[in-house]
C-alpha cells in the first residue's frame, strides 16, 4: 500500500471493508466486474483503490455507497452486524481505547487490565471463528475429503 495521507488510508479502509461485507454476504463474487459495472469506474482503477495503490476520490467513495446503499443497509441492519456482535464490540473498544499496539502512556487511563485482556480475548475468539469458518468451507468443498474422514471415524467406531 503507497498511501500517506490519513484521509486517503481512512477511505481505502472504508471501501475494503465495504467491498468484504459485500463479498461475505454473497452480494458481490468478482468485485472489479461488478463495481465497474454499477459505478461506472474502470476495473483497473477499482483494483488499485482496493490494493491501495491509488487513492480513492470522495467522489468513486459516494457512487459506489450511492450503487450499493440497499445492501450495505440490509447488511448493517443484519443480526451478524449489530452493534452487539463481537468484531463490532471488538472494533468500538479499540476506537474507544486505543490499539494493542500502542504503549501504555497513550491508551486510555480508563481501560482496566481485565477490559485490555477481555479485549484481546474477544479479538483471539473472533479469529478462531474465522479460522473454523474457512476450515469448515474447504471441507465442504472436497468431497473426496469428507468421504476419507467418513471412512476413518467408521473405522474408529468398529
Amino acid at each position: 500500500m503507497s498511501l500517506i495521507n490519513p484521509a486517503d488510508i481512512k477511505r481505502h479502509l472504508r471501501f475494503k471493508k465495504e467491498v468484504a461485507l459485500l463479498k461475505s454476504h454473497g452480494i458481490i463474487r468478482h468485485y472489479t466486474a461488478e463495481i465497474s459495472r454499477k459505478t461506472g469506474e474502470s476495473k483497473g482503477n477499482i483494483t488499485n483503490y482496493y490494493k491501495g495503490i491509488i487513492p480513492i476520490g470522495d467522489n468513486f467513495l459516494e457512487k459506489f455507497e450511492k450503487a450499493y446503499e440497499k445492501e450495505l443497509k440490509v447488511i448493517r441492519g443484519s443480526a451478524e452486524y449489530r452493534t452487539d456482535h463481537p468484531s463490532t464490540l471488538a472494533e468500538q473498544t479499540k476506537q474507544k481505547y486505543g490499539s494493542e499496539g500502542e504503549n501504555e502512556q497513550s491508551s486510555h487511563p480508563l481501560m482496566t487490565d481485565i477490559e485490555r485482556t477481555l479485549n484481546t480475548m474477544l479479538e483471539f475468539q473472533i479469529a478462531q471463528e474465522k479460522i473454523l469458518r474457512q476450515v469448515l468451507e474447504a471441507i465442504r468443498k472436497t468431497p473426496k475429503a469428507t468421504k476419507a474422514a467418513r471412512k476413518t471415524s467408521d473405522k474408529e467406531k468398529k
